[in-house]
Formats: structure tokens, sequence, C-alpha cells
């Protein structure tokens, strides 16, 4: 599968937040919501919606780019990039 940009920026924006929280993968977990999709269309001058935002992250889960760090919260809430390298 053909990998999209905003698969990158949402990972993009999880080692963001760890480098502007001084945090690393463990301390760190993001939801992918309207927060989430307003920093990256601001971000990119882009135009998303939060069903694509959604579709871009479930192939990050799909391929462990990113990780639930808790069950029964929601699909998209408490997420954690992981350490699966992204391929080149």
């Amino acid at each position: 599968m053909k990998r999209n940009e905003s698969e990158v920026d949402i990972l993009s924006t999880f080692v963001e937040e760890m480098e502007s929280r001084g945090g690393n993968r463990i301390s760190i977990r993001l939801d992918i919501d309207e927060s989430m999709l307003e920093r990256i269309n601001k971000r990119n001058g882009s135009k998303l919606d939060l069903e694509q935002l959604h579709k871009y992250a479930d192939r990050c889960l799909a391929n462990e780019w990113l990780e639930h760090t808790l069950m029964c919260v929601g699909k998209y809430v408490q997420l954690s990039i992981t350490t699966v390298p992204f391929p080149q």
C-alpha cells in the first residue's frame, strides 16, 4: 500500500509532542480528534476532515506505528507511537 503523507502527519504530531513536552513514546498519549485535525490542517494548510484523519489513523494502527494504551475508551483515544519502523 502506498504511504500517504497524512500518515506521516499523524506520526509527526506525536514526535512534536514528545519534543515539546520532553517526554518519550511511553509518556505521550494523544487522541485522533478535532484538536489534532486542526493542528495538522493549520500546519499543512490542508482541509482534511475527521473521517479522513481517522482513515489515516486506521492505517497507522494496522501497520502498528500507533497502538492503543487503554481498552474500552474508544478507537482513537489515548494512542501512543511505537518503535515499528516506517518504510522508506
